[in-house]
């Protein structure tokens, strides 16, 4: 061990290894860029960003194709927030076997390291326990990681609390019995307590995207939601008669993602509404589009763009004979 030990020294003093060390400074650095980088980022557009990061590795087509090349699905752009998260996260107990590292970012992303045979990082969103939203199905934890299982959710107790979950003890693996108010507080939704409870999410849609509802055929313009399980919308067009309505809500699972015809019916329709929708500034305007009238026996054709769309006589007075 001693001759070992004094190899290494004499390799160090005569420099067999400034090659080595000089390489891991450049990458120290390279990932101390990736990490400043994260931390400029304002927290809505961190999460903006974590979202399309999740998108691309949960993508099945991804999946496939990483599989078909004979590996297991690649994940880099987690390891950049991981250091981050190290640097500047909140420091977890992991509480799964295998976890070696876990930090809470922003308040409601948490990011993990497992490591076995090999590393896997996994990163997901948290958001406060909300029973009308909560599904069987869903992970629940407490604020301090604890993994929760809902077992009851209309108990009727005397201090107001109707939810009943049960903490993992990460050390023994049993179960302590406990109380919750329907929003997963554990005394009152104004004092915050370690064992509050919160569900994690993916979230589907980002602000901006445009989503198309399957049962109704509503193009909605997705607006900031605090919890991704709800859509709220900066404006909704039914294309049936362009009745709009501003800032509501809906569940992302009654809609699909736009596809390019969906886009141009998107402005095509706001145009017939005197509106435009500017990404840049990320709001509606006002415009005053070309419109082609012609009266027909049934009400009007309103004509835009090489585009046609027919009106009854009470839809073309509401919308272009308002006082």
């Amino acid at each position: 061990m001693k001759s070992l030990c004094e190899s290494l020294k004499n390799s160090f003093e005569n420099g067999e290894f400034d090659d080595l060390i000089k390489e891991q400074k450049i990458q120290d650095q390279n990932e101390q860029r990736y990490v400043d980088f994260i931390n400029k980022l304002s927290p809505k557009t961190r999460r903006e960003t974590f979202i399309k990061i999740k998108r691309k590795y949960e993508n099945p087509k991804y999946i496939d194709s990483e599989y078909n090349k004979g590996i297991f699905p690649r994940t880099e752009l987690y390891y950049p927030i991981l250091l981050y998260a190290e640097q500047y996260g909140e420091k977890l107990s992991p509480t799964e076997f295998c976890c070696t590292e876990k930090y809470l970012i922003d308040g409601n992303w948490v990011i993990e390291r497992f490591d076995g045979q090999g590393t896997i990082i996994e990163l997901y969103m948290i958001v406060k326990f909300n029973l009308s939203l909560w599904k069987p199905d869903d992970r629940v934890f407490t604020r301090n990681g604890l993994s929760v299982r809902i077992v009851c959710t209309d108990y009727k107790g005397e201090t107001g609390h109707s939810v009943i979950g049960l903490i993992q003890n990460e050390e023994t693996g049993k179960e302590i019995v406990q109380e919750y108010m329907s929003d997963g507080s554990l005394m009152s939704n104004w004092l915050e307590s370690d064992l509050d409870l919160f569900t994690e999410v993916t979230p589907k849609y980002l602000p901006d995207d445009i989503i198309v509802s399957e049962k109704t055929g509503y193009l909605v313009l997705v607006g900031e939601s605090e919890d991704p399980r709800v859509v709220e919308s900066k404006i909704t067009i039914n294309p049936k008669d362009l009745s709009e309505i501003i800032e509501d809500s809906f569940s992302p699972s009654d809609f699909r993602s736009a596809e390019k015809q969906d886009y141009d019916d998107f402005d095509y329709y706001l145009a017939l509404l005197g509106l435009e929708w500017d990404a840049q500034e990320g709001r509606l305007k006002q415009i005053t589009p070309e419109l082609d009238f012609t009266p027909t026996k049934t009400g009007w054709k309103v004509t835009y763009n090489g585009r046609t769309k027919e009106l009854t006589d009470k839809e073309y007075k509401e919308l272009y004979e308002k006082s």
